[in-house]
């Protein structure tokens, strides 16, 4: 599915001029900027689509880019629905700080308040969990549940419930003191939604509903859709553009279950600049508070979001199986940026970069489209084998249907592709693989270039 028909590349390139001019003329020079730095993602063919907006002087621009299901000759669009996936810890946030401005609960009550006997969580020698550390990811708590264990990979959440959440906690171990480190975590941030949901005595969803969606009018942010809604949801494409599944959170709705449209995600953007003077405004102005500042002054947290040091800037992202989401606030010049896609390679993770650099007025980062050349069944086949990193690492390089796959210890296999012959790159992450080759042509090890990091690995025979 990667490598399209010339006939389709025609097809994409005039759908990224379509839909620029079918959303009209943009309000700034920002929203050009933003264009021509889109068309080389799309016409290099790493992309499936996606939608940038922007918020700046009072005016919304939305371009769409690309189409919304591979061969559907549709643009997305301001209505194009997509999972935002961690986003949604920023909508928790709006939560908490409306609870609190409502004496319903305090940043300083300890979790275990709102638990079940059953579901306590172990207190630290230095004091216990308390709420604020679960918004600003500095509980100790793990990322995920020690009792995670999906029973469908390509859809991980689902079959973990509440249920679930509430019998992991009592065996769990901090990792770090509470309040002292910062430590991402999605089951902190679940763990946070449960909480305030029987603090509240609703459910979540509902009381997301009540308190943010519905008063914002937020008509199209929701955990889950209706058949209208349906219709506007784009399907999720891996870095590969190859089809991928949806997500769907149960347990952990709270970390990432929504599902949302630039349009929308601008309309909250609007909200959580402009507060209005009543109840909801004052959560909104309260989750931007910073609650948490690292001991190097590099990672600040308020309710959810995330600060960007030196900057009046919050901004939080989302990435789920098949789709990737970016959402910055410039509280100083009242300006947004929003990006939704659902082709979640590199390209289109250093497109939504280079937007941002767009909006803050930074030096634009360079964007090279990676061109994959086309080997012989030959060369292709003599890299197939084991190659070890070390006494418990191993990569397993095997072929798929013009290319190669590599597959690393404890992880799914992942395309890479050729850019000469004895050097490969990965869509999915930002890494490469050099194979080495002896005088008879055959390869004895491979190096991964990753990060800036550097690893060799030794072909096993």
């Amino acid at each position: 599915m990667l490598h399209l028909t010339m006939r389709h590349r025609i097809l994409t390139i005039l759908c990224v001029v379509a839909a620029c001019q079918n959303l009209g003329e943009a309000p700034s020079s920002r929203a050009y900027d933003i264009r021509s730095l889109a068309r080389p993602v799309v016409e290099g063919e790493v992309a499936v689509g996606f939608v940038v907006g922007t918020l700046s002087e009072g005016e919304t621009w939305v371009g769409g880019f690309g189409e919304t299901r591979l061969g559907s000759q549709e643009a997305p669009g301001a209505q194009t629905l997509y999972e935002i996936g961690s986003i949604t810890k920023v909508f928790t946030g709006v939560l908490l700080a409306g609870a609190v401005l409502r004496g319903e609960v305090t940043l300083e009550d300890p979790v275990n308040r709102f638990l079940p006997a059953e579901a306590q969580i172990s207190d630290h020698a230095s004091g216990p969990v308390r709420l604020w550390h679960l918004t600003t990811h500095t509980s100790g708590l793990p990322r995920m549940p020690g009792n995670f264990k999906p029973a469908d990979a390509a859809d991980p959440y689902a079959d973990y419930s509440e249920a679930d959440l509430f019998a992991g906690l009592p065996k769990l171990k901090l990792l770090s003191p509470p309040g002292e480190k910062y430590l991402y975590s999605n089951l902190g941030a679940g763990l946070l939604g449960a909480v305030l949901a029987r603090a509240t005595d609703q459910p979540y969803g509902e009381l997301l509903r009540e308190r943010i969606l519905d008063p914002l009018e937020l008509r199209d942010t929701r955990i889950v859709l209706d058949e209208e809604q349906r219709a506007r949801f784009a399907p999720p494409y891996n870095a590969d553009c190859n089809p991928a599944s949806e997500w769907h959170l149960n347990g952990l709705a709270p970390a990432g279950a929504l599902r949302s449209s630039t349009g929308d995600l601008l309309r909250f953007s609007q909200a959580m600049l402009n507060p209005p003077k009543n109840k909801m405004g004052d959560a909104l102005r309260k989750s931007r508070d910073e609650l948490f500042v690292g001991s190097d002054g590099k990672i600040i947290v308020a309710f959810g979001w995330h600060k960007l040091p030196n900057e009046s800037v919050i901004t939080h992202n989302g990435r789920t199986g098949g789709y990737a989401s970016s959402l910055t606030l410039d509280l100083e010049h009242n300006e947004a940026l929003v990006f939704l896609t659902n082709s979640p390679g590199r390209e289109v993770g250093v497109l939504a970069a280079q937007a941002l650099d767009v909006m803050l007025e930074k030096e634009v980062r360079p964007n090279p489209i990676r061109v994959e050349i086309h080997l012989s069944d030959a060369i292709l086949d003599r890299y197939v084998g084991t190659y070890r990193f070390g006494a418990f690492q191993e990569l397993v390089v095997s072929r798929r249907e013009g290319g190669l796959l590599a597959q690393m210890t404890f992880q799914g296999a992942a395309s890479i592709y050729a850019s000469s012959e004895t050097a490969f790159f990965y869509r999915a992450v930002d890494a490469n693989l050099i194979f080495e080759l002896d005088e008879s042509e055959r390869p004895t090890g491979l190096t991964l270039h990753q990060n800036g990091q550097v690893s060799r690995a030794q072909r096993k025979e």
